[in-house]
C-alpha cells in the first residue's frame, strides 16, 4: 500500500496524537486485512512489519503513546490477529513494561498480560461437560476391556497359576495355621493375665485378620468354581 508508506512517516513527528492515530490505523489494517490465514508470503511479511512497528512504539518516549500501544495490542489479542510466532516476542516486551515509570503503562501492561494468558493458544480448553464426556467414554472402554479379559492369554495364565499353585498352597497351610493360632492364643491369654500387656492383643488382632483373609480367598475360589 503506497499510502501507508507516507502515513508511517507520521510516526516520526513530534505530536504524540499523530503517532497514536497512525498506530490505530495500523491496528485496523492488521485486524481487517492481515488477519486471514491464507495470506501470501508477501502479505505475511508486511503483517510482521506492521506488528514490529507497534512493538517498537511500546518504548515510545511519550507515556500516552506507550499506553495506546498496549491498548491496541489488547485488541489484537482479543481479535486473534497476532500470529503464534509473534506471541513470545510480545510477551517478553510486555513484561519489560511492568517496570515503566508510568502507573498507567503498568496498569495496561497487566491487563494485556492477563488477556494473553486467557487467550493462550497453547492452553487446553476443556469444559466441564467435555471432561464428563471423556470420563464416560473411558468407562465404556473399560467395560469393553473387562468383557474380553477372559480371552486375554495373560489373564488366563494368572488364573491357571492361582488354581495350580497358590490355591493348593493356601489350602494346605490353613489347618496348621488354625492349630498354631489355637496354641498361641492359649499361651498369650495366660501371659496377658500375668503381665497385662496390650501388645499381645494387637498380635492376636493381626493374626485374626490374616486367617480371615485366607478363609475369604479360599471360599471365594470355591464359590467361583461352582
Amino acid at each position: 500500500m503506497p499510502a501507508m508508506e507516507e502515513l508511517l512517516l507520521n510516526l516520526e513527528k513530534e505530536s504524540y496524537m499523530m503517532r497514536n492515530c497512525t498506530l490505530t490505523i495500523v491496528t485496523e489494517l492488521l485486524i481487517n486485512v492481515y488477519k486471514k490465514e491464507d495470506l501470501s508470503d508477501e502479505a505475511k511479511e508486511q503483517r510482521d512489519e506492521y506488528l514490529s512497528v507497534l512493538l517498537d512504539h511500546m518504548h515510545d518516549v511519550h507515556t500516552f503513546v506507550r499506553t495506546k500501544v498496549l491498548q491496541l495490542f489488547q485488541r489484537l489479542v482479543l481479535e486473534k490477529a497476532i500470529p503464534v510466532a509473534f506471541t513470545l516476542k510480545l510477551l517478553e516486551r510486555s513484561i519489560g513494561r511492568l517496570m515503566d515509570k508510568s502507573s498507567n503503562v503498568v496498569k495496561y501492561t497487566v491487563q494485556l498480560l492477563k488477556i494473553m494468558i486467557e487467550a493462550n493458544p497453547y492452553a487446553a480448553k476443556l469444559g466441564v461437560q467435555e471432561l464428563r464426556t471423556k470420563v464416560e467414554e473411558a468407562k465404556e472402554k473399560l467395560k469393553e476391556m473387562e468383557s474380553h479379559k477372559t480371552e486375554d492369554p495373560v489373564y488366563l495364565s494368572l488364573v491357571e497359576e492361582w488354581t495350580s499353585v497358590h490355591y493348593p498352597a493356601l489350602a494346605s497351610l490353613l489347618p496348621s495355621l488354625f492349630e498354631e493360632d489355637k496354641e498361641n492364643n492359649s499361651v498369650e491369654h495366660n501371659s496377658s493375665q500375668g503381665q497385662g500387656s496390650s501388645s499381645n492383643t494387637y498380635d492376636l488382632y493381626i493374626r485374626d485378620i490374616q486367617i480371615k483373609t485366607l478363609i475369604y480367598l479360599i471360599l471365594d475360589k470355591e464359590n467361583n468354581s461352582v
